[in-house]
Order: structure tokens, then C-alpha cells, then sequence
């Protein structure tokens, strides 16, 4: 018992540390909330054969930190409130898998991530931190002080080989990825 309490608090402390935004963020370089609202208010104007509802959008900077979060509709309440954590997500995927010569969207991982694909897992390798992406109070929402601003969406990620060997030792031999 003693064991699991204390990995458990290890991993928690883990969790936290990697929500910490790190001095150095490039987010200066990126976009601010203003220039991000004007485009998506226009791509929101364009003809696209969607469903023409008001939507949200998130910038994260190279080290997958948030540095702004906007939406289209007057306000919050305006387009659906579960896609602001989906919308910081997509923009946390794109960035793991881009390269300065090769940028992949999430549309282009939809296939290797089905079951028996090379990727099949990666939707639960990172998951939310939900302390940072439900963190209040929700009116700054979408709005240039979102509570997203200055943080890492995604938590410390251990493979679940990794913790069933932390918590089981004796049982576990060999671990996998």
C-alpha cells in the first residue's frame, strides 16, 4: 500500500511539474489572440460544406505550450463548449508531428491510428490535464486570459507497461512501449 501511495504521489508530482510553462515559450513569435479571432472569424465566413457553426481554435508554440485560445461566436456559449479542450488537443497533435520539411494534420493520422495501425494508441498516450484545460473561471474562456494560456494541455505520459511494473514488480519482467 505504502509502495502505491508513494507512485502514485510520484506520478502526480510528475503530472504537475510538466503543467509548469517554461520561461522561454515561443509564443511571442506565434500569433496573438487578436490576429487569431480576425482569421478564424474569416475562415468561420468562408464556404467550406461543414455545418456552418461557430468554432474554436488554439495556438500552441513548439514546446506544446497554449498560447492563445479563441472562438468565433459573440460568445462562449456560441459554439460547442466540449470543442475548446478538442480544439487545443488538434493543435497539441499537429505540432507533435511536424517538421520544418513535413507537417502532418490530424486528418492525415486518422487511418494509422485505427486498430492494427502503426499508431494505433496514440489518442491515449497523452492525455488531458484536465486541472489545466477545466481550470475557471469559465467566462475568460476564448478570451485572451483563458486559463490554457501559459500551459501544456497534455499530462506526463507513462506507458502503462511502465506502471503496472511500478505498482507489480515481482509480476512484470520485461517492460514494453
Amino acid at each position: 500500500m505504502k509502495k502505491s501511495v508513494l507512485y502514485l504521489t510520484l506520478m502526480g508530482s510528475l503530472a504537475t511539474a510538466s503543467n509548469i510553462a517554461l520561461a522561454d515559450s515561443n509564443c511571442a513569435a506565434l500569433p496573438n489572440h487578436a490576429a487569431l479571432k480576425t482569421a478564424l472569424i474569416a475562415a468561420r465566413s468562408e464556404a467550406n460544406g461543414g455545418f456552418n457553426l461557430d468554432m474554436w481554435s488554439t495556438i500552441v508554440d513548439r514546446d506544446g505550450i497554449v498560447c492563445t485560445v479563441a472562438f468565433t461566436g459573440v460568445n462562449r456559449g456560441d459554439q460547442w463548449p466540449g470543442n475548446r479542450v478538442i480544439s487545443a488537443q488538434k493543435a497539441n497533435t499537429a505540432n507533435s508531428f511536424s517538421l520544418p520539411v513535413l507537417a502532418l494534420s490530424t486528418a492525415n493520422l486518422y487511418t494509422a491510428i485505427q486498430p492494427g495501425g502503426s499508431l494505433f494508441g496514440l489518442q491515449e498516450s497523452n492525455p488531458v490535464d484536465t486541472e489545466a484545460a477545466y481550470k475557471g473561471p469559465s467566462e475568460k474562456y476564448g478570451q485572451s486570459s483563458d486559463p490554457l494560456v501559459g500551459k501544456k494541455l497534455v499530462t506526463l505520459m507513462f506507458s502503462a507497461a511502465v506502471l503496472r511494473y511500478m505498482m507489480l514488480p515481482e509480476k512484470y519482467s520485461v517492460l514494453s512501449a
